[in-house]
């Protein structure tokens, strides 16, 4: 999300590219100092600074498996940071960096919690200091670089599928769209974000790409889009929730074969809009929450066999149109309510009659506030990450703090 300060930065360079004053009166005019958005200045060297934290406090947990006393010690959450590859890949609850975003990284994140949190790091001996935990988030931020470290690669089962040889069938849709192109070169990164374009790779070597703007809603609009084109190839999350964007934009989104999820959510997208995205081949998730989607975008997106879930509560879609929409992608989650808290019509139960995540996902949003961060958690099949909150739901109790109304 962009700052303030961000976006006074930004307001500042466009004016210096429209008129004839110098930087240096401008900066002195308004009181700013421009400071690069992305620079290398005291950069944050992994094996140097980062990993004699992580070998002091995390290694001994999340290691390659070995024997002791006769048993076998596997890696904690099968997450190992013992080497380059464990550190890509993540554990058994997914991948623990997101370059740029230190507060989606658990291996940040899992170090901050309350210290009588069940869940924080490193749950064996003493917590990282507040200086540890800062660098490891300024890391994150200058893009979780890994340099030429290495570390322990051996002990993985799942090896590469040779060049040539039959594909991977464990690999993910991400994965294979990830190995048909290159990574982007830094100058077409660059002036990207020059336009206002904030993107990060999906993970460290990956050359997918997540982008939004800095802008933020206030300032985004269709004529921005224009500046995703060097990226249409890279794209594979798009965020253009509550930009000013209208259907015409959604032409830009449509020209990128590799996109799999599309955030709309509070936009003025309209079923013509929807009508523009029917040639995308893998995308697997599309919010369209709060948008003025109706039923007659049904068939367009009853079409689209690569979705696998689709956010339309709050929208012009009735409760008619979700049934149908369900029935013609059986295999999608339909996640449908007009107001927070309704029962759903769509996936209530399974073919054994057994309520399904999408119908226990329906029931736990009844127990919170509309609105609240809970309630908005729950409707994406998820829990909310809140310390209170978690602290709450340990005991099977609901956070009054944040849903009042259950006092």
């Amino acid at each position: 999300m962009i700052t303030g300060y961000q976006s006074a930065q930004r307001r500042l360079v466009k004016i210096m590219e429209l008129t004839s004053y110098s930087s240096a009166a401008l900066v002195a005019a308004v009181g700013l100092t421009l400071v690069p958005l992305s620079s290398d200045a005291a950069a944050i060297n992994f094996e140097r600074d980062i990993f004699p934290i992580l070998k002091e406090n995390c290694v001994s947990c999340h290691r390659q498996a070995y024997k002791e006393g006769g048993k076998l010690k596997k890696p904690k959450g099968k997450l190992r940071l013992d080497g380059r590859r464990g550190l890509i890949q993540g554990g058994e609850n997914g991948k623990i960096i997101v370059t740029g975003k230190p507060e989606k990284s658990s291996i940040y994140t899992s170090t901050t919690l309350d210290k009588d949190d069940p869940d924080i790091m490193p749950q064996k001996g003493d917590l990282l200091t507040k200086k540890q935990t800062e660098l490891i988030r300024n890391w994150i931020v200058q893009g979780a670089r890994l340099g030429e470290w290495k570390g322990n690669e051996k002990g993985f089962t799942d090896t590469p599928t040779p060049t040539g040889g039959q594909p991977d069938k464990k690999l993910t849709t991400l994965d294979r769209l990830a190995k048909t192109v290159s990574p982007l070169p830094a100058n077409t990164l660059n002036s990207a974000r020059a336009k206002g374009v904030y993107t990060h790779a999906l993970a460290q070597g990956n050359p997918l790409l997540y982008a939004s703007f800095l802008g933020g809603a206030p300032e985004t609009d269709d004529g921005d889009l224009n500046a995703l084109t060097s990226l249409r190839n890279h794209i594979t999350h798009l965020d253009l929730s509550r930009t000013k964007i209208t259907d015409s934009g959604l032409r830009a989104a449509a020209g990128m074969p590799r996109l799999t999820q599309l955030d709309l959510h509070s936009t003025a997208v309209t079923d013509k809009g929807i009508a523009a995205l029917a040639q995308l081949r893998v995308l697997s998730s599309l919010n369209l929450y709060g948008t003025k989607v109706s039923d007659k975008a049904v068939p367009t997106l009853a079409r689209m066999q690569s979705l696998k879930n689709i956010y339309v509560w709050q929208t012009g879609i009735t409760k008619k149109g979700a049934s149908e929409l369900r029935k013609k992608l059986p295999n999608a989650t339909i996640h449908f309510e007009t107001t927070l808290g309704q029962t759903s019509p769509t996936r209530a139960k399974g073919t054994d009659g057994k309520a399904t995540a999408a119908g226990k996902t329906r029931k736990s949003m009844k127990r919170f506030d509309a609105n609240s961060c809970c309630a908005k958690a729950a409707a994406k099949g998820s829990r909310c990450q809140h310390a209170c909150c978690k602290a709450a739901a340990r005991d099977k109790k609901v956070c009054t703090k944040c849903n009042p109304g259950k006092k």
